[in-house]
């Protein structure tokens, strides 16, 4: 496709990407009921990469509407003028076998997963002949509460068996994957608009201190990291020196620590943005979603409270340690280095 010698190549593929959004509530009989359908356009957030606005989609006068009730059905367009090089280009029999029909031989594979969870929502394999009519794509609407924090549409040009009625059926052996398609990332969760996951560090008079840790209390507020105003140029660019990440390893499980205290014991305000991003942060290290979460805020049994506390405390301690490329390889690098 657009070369003397066949290889794999990645490709830009789709666009036009849309949302419709489906309240879901359940009647009397215990039947789920489709309500108020709308479109949402995703905002651009970088190359391939978009963001839903919940903020605007669980509003409703009755309040805002749980992750759990609402659902999302992503829709997608195949680039015209992807399509069309697949149609005329004059090498295309070039990456076929002898006697094989490009109509009946290449399909495109294309699935919705969520990388977090890594998880498949949704699997399909469409023909050639589907794929020149340029039809848009629409998954089967998923819960928002079965998904955390981005899906992804993925799809690669594979060659199949042959063609049924029913559509392509796969071959026997390993699919030949003849072209990548670049993937489509849908950041769906409400706190990406804040700044994701940014932790409250900031630089301050520790007096002879390095870290001072600020609300601890879990009273005032979600815990702030403070370390000395002396390291701020270090600490705004850290990603340049060792020390710093090492420095950032030793202080980030108490820190996360006292995050995890502040959520499960500290009364956090679930619709305030500035809480919902740390409550994010927990969720994300202890692969715990936000309603479970609020559940266990709310848990009035002290002893079962405890005991929840007790086991995301657990996660939190192996979690934090495999944050970036992991404490162990880092540290071992930086004690090798210093031989």
């Amino acid at each position: 496709m657009g070369s003397q010698k066949f290889e794999i190549k990645t490709y830009q593929c789709f666009t036009s990407p849309v949302v419709e959004y489906i309240k879901r509530v359940y009647d009397l009989s215990g039947n789920i009921l489709p309500i108020s359908p709308g479109k949402e356009t995703p905002t651009a957030r970088g190359y391939n990469s978009f963001s839903i606005d919940l903020h605007e989609i669980r509003r409703s006068d009755e309040g805002t509407i749980p992750l759990r009730e609402l659902s999302l059905a992503i829709i997608i367009e195949l680039l015209p003028d992807w399509v069309d090089r697949l149609k005329f280009e004059s090498d295309l029999p070039k990456i076929l076998n002898n006697g094989e029909d490009a109509n009946s031989s290449l399909a495109l594979t294309i699935r919705l997963v969520c990388p977090k969870l890594n998880f498949v929502i949704e699997s399909r394999i469409i023909s050639i002949t589907d794929i020149y009519s340029k039809t848009p794509i629409k998954f089967h609407p998923f819960y928002l509460d079965d998904v955390v924090g981005k899906v992804e549409v993925q799809s690669e040009l594979v060659r199949v068996k042959h063609t049924t009625p029913s559509g392509p059926t796969l071959a026997f052996s390993n699919l030949n994957i003849l072209a990548r398609n670049r993937s489509v990332s849908f950041f769906i969760d409400e706190v990406d608009d804040i700044g994701g996951t940014a932790l409250p560090i900031l630089p301050g008079d520790t007096k002879d201190k390095m870290f001072v840790i600020k609300n601890s209390s879990l009273t005032d507020g979600p815990p702030v990291l403070i370390y000395h105003k002396q390291f701020k140029d270090f600490f705004n660019n850290g990603d340049d020196y060792e020390t710093v990440q090492a420095i950032m390893i030793l202080i980030g499980l108490p820190y996360a620590e006292q995050l995890l205290k502040w959520v499960v014991y500290g009364n956090p305000n679930y619709e305030k943005k500035e809480h919902k991003a740390l409550i994010k942060y927990i969720g994300e290290l202890c692969e715990i979603r936000e309603y479970e979460l609020k559940s266990i805020t709310e848990e009035a049994d002290e002893l079962k409270k405890r005991d929840e506390y007790l086991k995301l405390s657990a996660c939190i301690f192996d979690a934090v340690q495999n944050v970036g490329s992991g404490w162990k390889k880092m540290l071992y690098n930086i004690v090798r280095n210093e031989k």
